[in-house]
C-alpha cells in the first residue's frame, strides 16, 4: 500500500505508530496496519489496556505516548483507532457509559442516548490529555490532528436518531452525516467547509496539504478543497453530489440547486459512481498499484534480497 500514510511519512523519517485498545487482530488489523507502514499496538499485541467492553480510550493515550514523545525530536505520525464510544448504549452492559452516567443523568433524553452521550465523553477526556501531553512536550504547535468517526451508532433505534439530531430523519442519509475535524496547533482561525465530502475524500486532502506525492488519479476520493464537485458515495450506490441526492434502494433524486435535473444527468452521475465502485474493486483484486510501480515506488524502502 504505497499511497498509505505510514509508509509515506516513515519515507520521510517519522516514527509512524498505530494503536487500537481492543484486540489487536480484529478484522486483521495485525495484518494491514504493518502493510500500511505502522508499528503496531493493539491489546494483546503491546497495549497493556484493562480489559473492559468497551477498553477506554484515555488509558490507550496513557500508555502509548511515551513511544513517540521519547524527547529525541524526531517527528511522529500516529494512527489511534479508538472504541470506547461503541455499543451497546446500556448502564453496566457498556464500562464507559457507567463511567459518565452522572454527567449525563439530567438531560432530557431516553437511556440509550444518554447512554450514548456518556460513553462519547471518553473521547473527550481522550483528547483532552493528548493535547495536554503535546504541550507538556512542546509539540503541540507542530502537531496536526485528524479525526474522523468510523460508523453512525447502529446500536441506537431509529427514534433514538431523531433523539440525537433533533429532527424526524425523513432520507435515509441524514444518519450517515458527520463532521470530519482537522486541527492544527498554530491555527489562527476555525475554516468551515460546508460541501458534501466523505472518508474517501480524506487521505487525497491531506496527502495534498502534506505535500506528500500525490496524484489525484489513483484515489477514489477528492482533496476536500478541490474546486470540483465531490461525492459521497453510499455501499447501495446512493450518492449526494453538488447538486442531487440519489436514492439507489427508490430511484428518488432531491435536487439541492434551483435548476432543472435531467435524466441524462441523473444516468451519467449514477454511471460515475458505478465505475468508481468497478475501479475500487479492481485496484485491489488485480494489485494495479503493483502494475503501475513493479520496482517499488521510491519513498518506499526496498526489501534486502531486491
Amino acid at each position: 500500500m504505497p499511497f498509505a500514510f505510514g509508509n509515506q511519512f516513515q519515507a520521510l523519517g517519522y516514527k509512524t505508530y498505530a494503536f487500537h485498545n481492543n484486540t489487536y487482530t480484529y478484522y486483521h488489523r495485525d495484518r494491514s496496519y504493518p502493510t500500511m507502514g505502522y508499528i503496531y499496538y493493539g491489546y494483546g499485541n503491546g497495549l497493556d489496556v484493562k480489559k473492559t467492553w468497551p477498553e477506554s480510550d484515555v488509558e490507550m493515550i496513557e500508555k502509548s505516548i511515551d513511544y513517540y514523545l521519547d524527547g529525541s525530536g524526531q517527528p511522529f505520525h500516529v494512527y489511534y483507532m479508538t472504541v470506547s464510544g461503541h455499543l451497546p448504549y446500556a448502564w453496566g452492559d457498556n464500562q464507559m457509559s457507567s463511567k459518565y452516567k452522572n454527567e449525563v443523568k439530567d438531560l432530557d433524553y431516553s437511556t440509550p442516548v444518554k447512554a450514548y452521550i456518556a460513553c462519547q465523553m471518553e473521547i473527550d477526556r481522550a483528547l483532552e490529555l493528548l493535547l495536554q501531553k503535546l504541550d507538556e512536550a512542546g509539540e503541540l504547535e507542530n502537531t496536526v490532528i485528524a479525526m474522523g468517526a468510523d460508523h453512525y451508532p447502529y446500536g441506537l433505534q431509529p427514534s433514538e436518531y431523531n433523539e440525537l439530531c433533533g429532527k424526524k430523519m425523513v432520507d435515509p442519509f441524514t444518519r450517515y452525516e458527520n463532521t470530519f475535524i482537522l486541527w492544527s496547533g498554530d491555527m489562527k482561525e476555525p475554516v468551515v467547509v460546508d460541501k458534501p465530502c466523505c472518508s474517501m475524500d480524506i487521505a487525497p486532502t491531506l496527502a495534498n496539504m502534506f505535500g506528500l506525492p500525490y496524484d489525484s488519479r489513483l484515489y477514489i476520493g477528492t482533496d476536500i478543497f478541490a474546486p470540483e464537485p465531490h461525492y459521497v458515495i453510499f455501499s447501495d450506490r446512493s450518492f449526494i453530489n453538488d447538486k442531487i441526492m440519489y436514492n439507489a434502494g427508490s430511484g428518488k433524486v432531491t435536487a439541492l440547486v434551483d435548476e432543472e435535473i435531467t435524466k441524462e444527468y441523473v444516468k451519467e452521475c449514477s454511471e460515475y459512481v458505478s465505475e468508481l465502485f468497478y475501479c475500487s474493486t479492481h485496484i485491489i483484486d488485480m494489485d494495479y498499484y503493483g502494475y503501475l510501480f513493479p520496482e517499488g515506488v521510491p519513498w518506499m524502502p526496498r526489501k534486502k534480497d531486491e
